[in-house]
């Protein structure tokens, strides 16, 4: 397990709404999970409802348009929603200053763009990120590849040049294609075809990943002296291929006609589920500390395993042995001495003796009832 997790209790099947505190409980991981599964299943399976298997508002997030390397194409940025599960496709921005005596320059603010350095041959788009209200951009945004890089001074230049001297607030973003998403790296390059022979398949991989502080290390603690505490979950989305042949390449619909070169490409991707696997320690010896409580002991804390008596032991004032004496007989220092055995048989619980303090006590037992029936004992 990649997380010290004390169980997963969420369970679709039980249509519980929500998790409810209460005071003075103990209060587990495993609760707080809970919640947050809770109402993220609502979310997505309203969002399903909505929205349908796929989908996302307009027609652009997640297109596919082609970019001026031969071996890529550009996943074009927005929201996409698959079985009610958000993607997002984003980049940061930052806005470039033209140079006034080469036309294909430009000096950028910071040298870094989500957390990449710029280099020579990568793909950005140049555009005008007009935020004033009726403004109109002074320039198309334009897809371009940075010819030359200078960190020095800041300066970038592009093939092919693009005029960006009329904008009012010109910008910079990186350019998201099928061999720089961010969680699919060293994909290889995609091979030219021609005709209804060869062609690719363009499909959307979407999971939920669990996140520590191993694959980010943001997520350590610095004030403290960088312990992790909590984990997160984040939403891998992945645009893979798959090569193949279609019927009639002309067709509106291609992918109809879609035919892949692996045969078992498509029992593979939704075939049954392969299974899952729990594994734990193997315990090799039972621990042999009395005041060690043992994970079966069915331990449910002090308050539920005594109830008051009144017995013959020292420092009891009177009273049954049986704890049977009542209270309207009892002075007021056989309470006194009531309440001090009752001290002392919850201490001297807590190591394990129960019969030394010499009076008759009751385990409660767990509350088993359930809807329909009842258990009694």
């Amino acid at each position: 397990m990649k997380a010290d997790l004390t169980r997963n209790t969420f369970a679709p099947l039980k249509q519980f709404t929500r998790v409810l505190m209460q005071q003075g409980r103990v209060q587990l991981d495993s609760d707080w999970n809970e919640q947050a599964a809770v109402l993220l299943r609502y979310l997505r399976t309203l969002g399903a409802d909505l929205i349908g298997p796929a989908g996302g508002p307009g027609s652009s997030a997640f297109a596919l348009a082609p970019v001026p390397v031969p071996s890529d194409f550009r996943i074009e940025l927005g929201r996409y929603y698959v079985d009610g599960i958000l993607c997002e496709a984003d980049a940061g921005t930052i806005s470039v200053i033209a140079s006034a005596s080469i036309p294909n320059e430009v000096t950028v603010r910071q040298w870094t763009l989500d957390g990449r350095a710029f280099e020579a041959d990568q793909l950005v788009e140049l555009f005008d990120d007009v935020a004033q209200p009726f403004a109109t951009p002074g320039f198309n945004p334009t897809v371009a590849q940075i010819a030359t890089a200078n960190q020095a001074g800041g300066p970038l230049t592009f093939s092919p040049a693009v005029d960006i001297t009329k904008g009012i607030n010109p910008s910079i973003r990186r350019v998201l294609t099928y061999r720089t998403q961010p969680d699919l790296p060293e994909t290889a390059a995609l091979a030219q075809t021609t005709g209804a022979n060869g062609a690719y398949l363009v499909y959307l991989d979407v999971w939920e990943r669990h996140i520590t502080c191993i694959e980010d290390g943001s997520i350590r603690e610095v004030a403290l002296g960088g312990p992790d505490t909590a984990t997160r979950a984040k939403i891998i989305w992945q645009v893979k291929v798959v090569k193949g042949k279609v019927q009639d390449p002309n067709s509106g619909k291609p992918c109809d006609g879609f035919t892949p070169d692996d045969d078992k490409f498509f029992p593979n991707l939704f075939g049954p589920n392969h299974g899952l696997l729990k594994a734990r320690a193997l315990r090799k010896s039972a621990a042999t500390d009395p005041c060690i409580i043992a994970p079966d002991a069915n331990y449910h804390g002090a308050e539920n395993q005594l109830l008051p008596c009144g017995g013959s032991h020292p420092g009891c004032g009177g009273g049954s042995a049986d704890g049977g004496g009542g209270e309207s007989g009892r002075t007021g220092s056989q309470s006194e001495g009531d309440q001090r055995c009752d001290v002392q048989m919850v201490a001297r619980e807590r190591i394990g003796h129960l019969s030394d303090c010499g009076a008759h006590f009751h385990r409660r037992r767990p509350d088993h009832s359930h809807l329909g029936r009842s258990r009694t004992g």
